[in-house]
């Protein structure tokens, strides 16, 4: 029995994360002129946006028809950002969003630890003495 293109899109669902709306130009990206790219630009920003979480299975089929595309450039795009670890492929053709393992939480952590003073060194030299009396009205609120 053959399923609508309706039934499909209800069935997986995509539409949520936002891979159907848009194109790739719209979302800021520059002009590409391979659908394999299109594929790969699109669920890399899906990704991005955090649309999926950790341990969402993507399924080559499913995401060919939420962006309208053979199963090929998916399958291309996919593997690309497997190669970025991005996701993680599994056996059966799917793609898995990793879940964060203890080292990576240590490493993340890590760089925070050296970009957060960074981040406010750069910020509090261009604080005006107007800012810094609103940050002093809201700090004392929560006292």
């Amino acid at each position: 029995m053959a399923r609508s293109q309706s039934q499909i899109q209800e069935k997986c669902n995509y539409t949520r994360t936002g891979i159907l709306t848009g194109s790739v130009q719209d979302e800021g990206f520059p002009p590409v002129s391979t659908l394999d790219e299109q594929a790969y630009q699109r669920v890399r920003k899906t990704l991005g946006r955090r649309a999926f979480t950790p341990g969402d299975r993507l399924s080559i089929r499913r995401v060919a028809v939420a962006l309208g595309v053979s199963p090929m450039p998916v399958r291309t795009a996919l593997r690309r950002l497997a190669a970025e670890q991005a996701i993680d492929l599994t056996r059966s053709g799917s793609a898995v969003v990793p879940r964060l393992t203890c080292s990576a939480f240590i490493e993340l952590g890590a760089i925070g630890a050296e970009l957060e003073p960074l981040a406010l060194r750069i910020v509090a030299s261009k604080l005006t003495a107007q800012a810094l009396d609103h940050l002093e009205i809201r700090l004392n609120e929560h006292d």
